[in-house]
């Protein structure tokens, strides 16, 4: 997570573990580019137990649970240092199911302004203008074939493949995104959460430097 885009970045990370890591990916790592936060000896764990308490304890979280998932859980730490202005936004590592991870974003950092709405994804191909023609609804077959869309829908305004298909929920939306990123093998920026000012995202398992 980025302080401003001109400093350093800050890792929530064991040191030990993470430059075991670097080396291990022959990943060059200068000290001088980041500040570690180590969760099992934080000098600010008090300050962030009581605060992920304060948020929390309305919501079924003791002080001894509240005690237990702070050191441990760096999705938590991250949150609620955005929320103590130690950090601007948290960039959380997806591993296990997203909706874990955009439970802790809700809970700690939303409020009556700031709340989820979607994630945004782009996939950038080479082949593709971006020009803005919309439609709808159709199923997504008859939207990515043209064939298929001049026999049962002549009167559509679409031309060709569909670019950008919006969907009813995440489920539908995350699963034709899968399989258009891995058969088309293109760059694809995101998930961006929408709707939250910036103030958190949640990378997916398939995530590279170059697309985020």
């Amino acid at each position: 997570m980025h302080k401003q885009t001109i400093d350093a970045l800050i890792l929530i990370a064991r040191p030990d573990v993470f430059l075991k890591k670097g080396r291990q990916h022959g990943i060059p790592i200068a000290q001088d580019d980041y500040t570690i936060v180590n969760p099992e000896d934080c000098a600010d764990y008090e300050g962030n137990c009581e605060t992920y308490l304060g948020l929390m304890q309305r919501r079924g979280l003791t002080p001894d649970l509240a005690r237990a998932i702070t050191p441990t859980n760096t999705t938590a730490i991250g949150a609620v240092m955005v929320r103590r202005q130690m950090a601007d936004s948290p960039i959380c590592r997806a591993v296990g199911q997203y909706r874990w991870y955009l439970n802790y974003i809700r809970q700690l950092l939303g409020s009556e302004t700031l709340h989820l709405i979607g994630a945004l994804s782009l996939v950038i191909l080479d082949s593709k203008p971006r020009s803005f023609i919309y439609d709808g609804e159709i199923h997504s077959d008859i939207a990515l074939d043209a064939g298929l869309r001049e026999r049962y829908f002549p009167n559509s305004r679409l031309l060709g493949e569909a670019d950008v298909p919006v969907f009813a929920n995440t489920d539908a939306a995350s699963g034709l995104r899968n399989i258009l990123n891995m058969k088309a093998q293109r760059l694809e920026v995101g998930p961006i959460l929408m709707g939250m000012s910036n103030r958190a995202h949640i990378v997916t398992t398939s995530i590279t430097s170059g697309g985020y």
